[in-house]
């Protein structure tokens, strides 16, 4: 899970996320992963 995540919208955005390779090492995710946005 990534807490505190800044989001910006727009409707010319892509639905993206990019994170770093540290972050993606730690959540055990590679290229082209399918993730889903929940929130509390």
């Amino acid at each position: 899970m990534f807490y505190e995540v800044l989001v910006r919208v727009h409707e010319n955005y892509k639905l993206e996320m990019h994170i770093d390779m540290d972050e993606a090492n730690a959540a055990c995710l590679r290229n082209n992963d399918s993730v889903e946005i929940i929130t509390n």
